[in-house]
């Protein structure tokens, strides 16, 4: 795993090459909804800012992902995994990690 660019938000985009995902950081802890979280790394691996992608709401329920990764009661921290696509990504989100590996077109 190799680390890469930093987003404006202060996270660092990772880069596994052995399974070809990119993928940052998320807490509880964050100013940012995780689905801002999601838009500014795919963003970023576009070369885009993050008002420029297309909006996650067109792809996901936003509102039911922030429900989804409330803190536990358990252990205070986001737990679960939700994958979906979004913007020619596979996102998994997956215990405060947020991964994305562009989708392949095979012809």
């Amino acid at each position: 795993m190799s680390r890469g660019r930093a987003l404006p938000s202060g996270r660092e985009i990772e880069y596994d090459d052995r399974h070809g995902t990119y993928a940052v950081e998320w807490g509880d802890d964050e100013i940012d909804s995780i689905p801002y979280a999601i838009v500014e790394l795919v963003a970023a691996l576009e070369d885009r800012q993050p008002t420029e992608v297309v909006p996650l709401g067109e792809y996901v329920d936003t509102d039911a992902l922030e429900r989804l990764f409330e803190p536990s009661a358990r252990n205070g921290h986001p737990v679960g995994t939700v994958k979906f696509e979004y913007a020619g990504y596979t996102v998994t989100v997956h215990d405060g990690r947020i991964t994305a590996s562009p989708i392949s077109t095979i012809e």
